[in-house]
């Protein structure tokens, strides 16, 4: 899959697997694109927890789009539809290298084994918070 992001001047940029399935929840969900964000350089992130995954799901919100790396340092982009105090909804594609497409509801654990490391996340607002 691949989806085609445009930046306020009218440049265009694509994004493959995950990161194109993400911004396409994302513009389906909140009514615009995620612009475009590269991250191959990005040095700073934010290593997530069980313990701290609630607040940085407090600042994120539902509905944001989120990119860092899983737990074997790939990285991977997931769609935030919403959480609990125990469990996270996201819709995320190709985690396994299959092309699959998955929405599900999985606990904190599960979530930092997907997404153990935070890049940035683009909130429902259009905020973009980086690390």
């Amino acid at each position: 899959m691949s989806y085609y992001v445009y930046d306020n001047y009218g440049n265009s940029s694509v994004c493959y697997q995950c990161a194109a399935f993400a911004k396409l929840c994302y513009k389906t969900f909140n009514g615009s694109d995620v612009p475009y964000l590269p991250d191959a350089n990005a040095t700073n992130l934010v290593t997530l927890t069980t313990s701290n995954l609630y607040s940085y799901l407090q600042s994120m919100g539902p509905y944001s789009y989120v990119r860092g790396l899983t737990s074997s340092g790939a990285p991977h982009s997931i769609f935030v539809v919403s959480y609990s105090m125990t469990n996270v909804t996201i819709y995320h594609a190709n985690n396994s290298n299959k092309c699959d497409v998955l929405y599900e509801t999985i606990s904190y654990s599960s979530f930092v084994n997907k997404m153990e490391r935070l890049r940035f996340y683009y909130t429902s607002d259009g905020d973009y918070v980086s690390f």
